[in-house]
């Protein structure tokens, strides 16, 4: 729905009535930190060129 009135025909809730306090997640943050860091050395020369 691409409308400011999220009222209108065919515009429905994200969340389907969920609460955002009820979602809980769970982060691995040295797995989360590896990602990234796999990420920064396959783009390396990528970034380099960019200098």
């Amino acid at each position: 729905c691409k409308s400011t009135d999220h009222s209108l025909s065919g515009c429905t809730p994200v969340t389907s009535g969920l609460q955002l306090t009820n979602i809980q997640t769970d982060f691995d943050s040295d797995r989360e930190v590896e990602k990234i860091h796999s990420l920064f050395l396959d783009q390396i020369d990528k970034l380099d060129a960019l200098q």
